[in-house]
């Protein structure tokens, strides 16, 4: 059991809206910020990598705003169905005033593919490196995204006297950012809630 993973899929149609929804936001709050400030801080400028500010508002696509020090920018929570699994996108910059003043929209689709139980995840890691398995991997070449209760956490989540199946009773919520991903899950009826990477040195 040490080396299974509990793994939800985003692929294909769904990759697509969440990758639409991602861009649509960046441009939202570069663009409040532009409209409040006169400026936007940006982390990625036309294919580029650079922390810079930018005054024109740039075409939507080409910018990525600054979304923290840690880049923090969405959040996903997936409930899972009788068919298939529910999948909320928030960008967290929504009415944070440093960020946006905007409230924004959270993009909800209901994914396909339920949750998985998987032995290996070999093939879920190709043409990555990394030093640790993450929660949240992105394929864009593949056009996938996997949130992933990986195998070092998925222990503690099986040890949590709140456990059990069905997975219908469970919210799992992932939050990326650029030091790892940080992953909840909460007990829908009783409200309870175990916070799995929260000895995380991040």
């Amino acid at each position: 059991m040490n080396q299974m993973s509990l793994v939800f899929r985003i692929a294909n149609e769904d990759y697509s809206k969440v990758h639409l929804y991602h861009m649509e936001m960046d441009y939202r709050v570069i663009k409040n910020q532009i409209e409040r400030k006169g400026m936007a801080m940006i982390r990625h400028f036309r294919g580029q990598d650079a922390l810079q500010q930018i005054r024109e508002l740039p075409e939507m696509g080409e910018a990525v705003p600054w979304y923290g020090t840690f880049g923090a920018g969405f959040s996903y929570t997936i409930r899972n169905e009788n068919e298939g699994s529910c999948l909320k996108v928030e960008c967290l910059a929504s009415e944070f005033s440093l960020l946006c003043s905007e409230k924004l929209p959270p993009l909800e689709i209901l994914l396909s593919d339920g949750a998985q139980y998987r032995e290996s995840i070999d093939q879920i890691l190709k043409g990555t490196f990394r030093l640790s398995i993450d929660a949240f991997i992105e394929n864009e070449e593949d056009q996938e995204i996997y949130l992933m209760i990986t195998p070092e956490f998925l222990p503690i989540l099986t040890a949590w006297s709140a456990w059990g199946e069905p997975l219908t009773q469970y919210k799992f919520v992932f939050n990326p950012s650029s030091v790892g991903c940080a992953v909840q899950v909460q007990h829908m009826g009783s409200g309870d809630s175990i916070d799995l990477t929260k000895d995380e040195n991040w």
